[in-house]
């Protein structure tokens, strides 16, 4: 996904912080256990990289910057 789609206010509706609270909750920034599987490591950064890129466009849609 380009930038540009992160930065169209249009194409996003109005984020809630609780949103982003909640998914920082269950997806919090970690390193991955050494035990985990391959697939686990990829789902679990996928779902990380969603929650950094809806963080970013609240950030945006709020004025609040990165």
């Amino acid at each position: 996904m380009g930038t540009d789609l992160l930065n169209d206010d249009d194409l996003w509706p109005p984020i809630e912080e609780a949103l982003i609270k909640k998914l920082d909750e269950i997806y919090p920034e970690k390193c991955p256990d050494l035990e985990a599987k391959d697939r686990e490591v990829w789902h679990y950064g996928g779902a990380r990289s969603v929650v950094r890129m809806l963080i970013s466009v609240y950030a945006d849609q709020n004025n609040q910057g990165t």
